[in-house]
């Protein structure tokens, strides 16, 4: 041990069995496979955040002590708590730690197994403790860093038990070298999904590693005369099993309950998705709305105020319309924040709908604008007029575009049009505008999808409003192209990125800096998807200047892409959409 080691734990007396310890999960006597068991926890009574530290990025280290995790026979294995732990870590269970100041999104940093020693039968915390400086002195195991949340997580075989607690786990700390070092003990009940099994027992501690790691500075909670308590310690009763192993609630002070996030499905969509990030919340939320493949419309919602990114819905609206063929949505300036404001088209007609800003946040609809269209209606609101018009674009029915303009200046919101262009291009397919900071207030920018090859227009900004166009530019293309200018160099470029005719996306750009305005790509993405049917791209407010972020349909489901802001500007992805409930 090193000469400033300081051990620290907590440990209640045994005059009050009933409650664990600071870091302690005592014993269950039974346990069962799946269910909630809600009887007897909650009951809190009082919340406290006293400041100390929390673990805002946890980054746990899982050490498998003993060289029965190398036997074959061991059941369940090292990898199946491995996966275990991995899907708790990267999945929705710690949504509702992000009401703590912050906390998450987690990693699972290592993994390494300890065959040549075995823990004593009866093991002791020191020697725990000694064994963990070990391997960080023989540089098995990253050392503890001030401003790293690292905490060491000691998995042991079948057999073995604490000899100086009754508890099945425990968290705490010791400082090294100027550091400190969080970790926890886990007992190991030969399940993956019992009441003490290693899956349910390491949830309780990590909750309460990251919310309370020095002990009763972090965040706490009374139930009646039992004064600071763990936010896990409140919950120990309640337990469900996710993906084949056990999860632990923990106190959530927002839902004044124990609660376990788990993902819940989207409903089978169709048509195109349409995603924008919102003014509403701190960080402005992602608002998305997709036909349905059963009928109507759904919207969903991610909060990017939690640090894990959680998404929220379906809320269903538009269902008297039955089979929506595709949307287009934008944000606008009336109410506040701004209302949601969205076209769908049914076979060829086009309803409108808008959903106020609250406190109702009803969806009001459908109301019908035109008939004669095809393909997918955009919709902006642009910089003419004093409020500013919306408009928006849609292929004709019988060839060509058309373009309808609304006034939001006069009180009746009256629209006009239709302007019809491109009719030499016959039948379009698919349809993405943008209004750019060329001219001003804004030329309307256009590309569109006829075939497997897109065409480019622009609209000038006045006096003559004149579309000008088509001019090719790339083929082998399939699905809607989505198009938006970006915050990327002085001008700000044009991304577009639309679906390849041999699967996946393609990703292209326009340097609107150099007076050729040259476009630039392909570049491939989401080839693992085959045929990817609709697309939807927005530059976001994470990363500087923004990162691209997309949305796309591949059969009934929705899939994510983000690409990063530099300097590698890779696309991440695909990650399945799915709800956070709990």
């Amino acid at each position: 041990m090193p000469h400033d080691a300081v051990r620290a734990l907590k440990r209640a007396p045994l005059a009050r069995p009933s409650t664990e310890a600071h870091g302690g999960v005592r014993r269950r006597t039974a346990t069962r496979a799946d269910g909630l068991v809600q009887t007897g926890d909650g009951g809190v009574t009082a919340f406290h955040d006293n400041g100390g530290r929390i673990l805002h990025h946890p980054r746990v280290i899982l050490m498998f002590w003993g060289a029965a995790w190398t036997n074959p026979a061991t059941n369940p294995s090292q990898a199946a708590f491995t996966g275990a732990i991995g899907n708790l870590i990267s999945g929705p269970w710690g949504t509702q730690l992000s009401q703590y100041r912050g906390i998450g999104p987690m990693a699972l940093e290592k993994t390494v197994t300890i065959a040549s020693s075995d823990p004593p039968a009866t093991f002791t915390d020191p020697e725990i403790q000694a064994m963990i400086e070990a391997q960080i002195n023989a540089g098995v195991v990253p050392a503890p860093a001030n401003g790293v949340d690292r905490v060491y997580c000691v998995l042991m075989p079948t057999g073995h038990s604490s000899g100086d607690t009754p508890y099945v786990g425990q968290h705490q700390f010791f400082d090294f070298n100027g550091a400190r070092a969080y970790w926890a003990w886990i007992t190991n009940d030969g399940t993956l999904t019992g009441g003490n099994s290693i899956p349910k027992v390491i949830s309780h501690e990590l909750s309460e590693a990251f919310s309370d790691p020095d002990l009763g500075s972090g965040i706490l909670v009374d139930v009646g005369s039992d004064k600071n308590e763990e936010i896990g310690d409140v919950c120990n009763n309640t337990w469900t099993t996710v993906n084949g192993a056990a999860q632990e609630a923990y106190w959530s002070e927002a839902d004044n309950r124990c609660v376990i996030p788990i993902f819940h499905s989207f409903p089978p969509v169709s048509g195109n998705p349409v995603l924008i990030q919102s003014r509403f919340g701190k960080q402005g939320n992602f608002e998305l709305v997709s036909p349905l493949a059963a009928g109507g419309l759904a919207h969903f919602w991610r909060n990017d105020d939690n640090t894990f990114l959680p998404w929220s819905g379906p809320i269903f609206f538009g269902g008297s319309l039955g089979a929506v063929d595709a949307v287009t949505m934008i944000e606008s300036n009336f109410s506040s924040p701004g209302n949601l404001e969205l076209v769908c088209r049914k076979g060829s007609q086009l309803d409108f709908f808008w959903r106020d800003s609250g406190p109702a946040f009803h969806w009001n609809g459908p109301f019908p604008i035109e008939n004669g269209a095809a393909g997918n209606p955009v919709l902006i609101q642009s910089r003419f007029g004093t409020k500013g018009n919306f408009e928006m674009v849609v292929p004709s029915a019988t060839g060509g575009l058309v373009h309808y303009w609304r006034n939001n200046d006069i009180p009746s919101l009256p629209w006009s049009g239709p302007t019809a262009f491109g009719g030499s291009l016959r039948k379009v397919n698919a349809v993405t505008m943008i209004e750019s900071n060329f001219s001003s207030p804004g030329n309307l920018e256009l590309v569109c999808r006829v075939g497997q090859q897109l065409y480019f227009f622009w609209r000038d900004s006045g006096p003559a409003f004149h579309w000008n166009g088509p001019f090719p530019l790339q083929n082998g293309v399939a699905g809607d192209p989505v198009l938006i200018q970006s915050r990327f160099g002085t001008k700000g470029n044009f991304e577009m990125v639309v679906p390849s005719v041999n699967g996946g996306l393609i990703h292209f750009w326009r340097n609107n800096d150099s007076p050729a305005l040259p476009w630039s790509g392909p570049t491939f993405f989401g080839g693992s998807l085959g045929a990817v049917a609709e697309v939807t791209m927005i530059e976001s407010n994470f990363g500087h200047p923004g990162n691209l972020e997309v949305v796309c349909r591949v059969g009934q489901q929705l899939y994510f892409f983000w690409r990063d802001s530099g300097p590698a500007f890779h696309w991440n992805g695909p990650f399945l959409l799915q709800s956070t409930v709990w």
